[in-house]
């Protein structure tokens, strides 16, 4: 009987194409979560088995010099942003500083 009432009532919002938008996104969000959490919890585990100094010297040593090529590339490419700009506005060091440290933090 409910599954009558709720097919009667409810089938205008279920077909709604927002409606549809904010549930398929909640799955997704849900998915993500679960997904993330397993992998992190699985990986987490065998890490702090297995690992040493070295492996944390190394993960250090990749992120500075990830840092450096980023900056690089960003630096070195001021005057082709600038060519690409509308306006020709030329891209200042403290931008470029932001979008090169900024980059980093992943989609925060």
């Amino acid at each position: 009987a409910a599954s009558g009432v709720l097919a009667h009532y409810m089938w205008h919002e279920v077909t709604h194409t927002e409606v549809m938008h904010t549930i398929w996104h909640m799955f997704e969000y849900l998915g993500n979560t679960i997904i993330f959490f397993l992998a992190g919890a699985l990986t987490g585990d065998a890490m702090y088995k297995n690992t040493d100094l070295m492996d944390y010297i190394h993960l250090i040593v990749i992120y500075l010099v990830l840092l450096v090529i980023r900056f690089s590339i960003i630096f070195a490419s001021r005057p082709l942003l600038k060519h690409l700009h509308t306006e020709k506005t030329e891209v200042l060091r403290a931008e470029a500083l932001v979008m090169g440290w900024g980059g980093l933090r992943g989609a925060v």
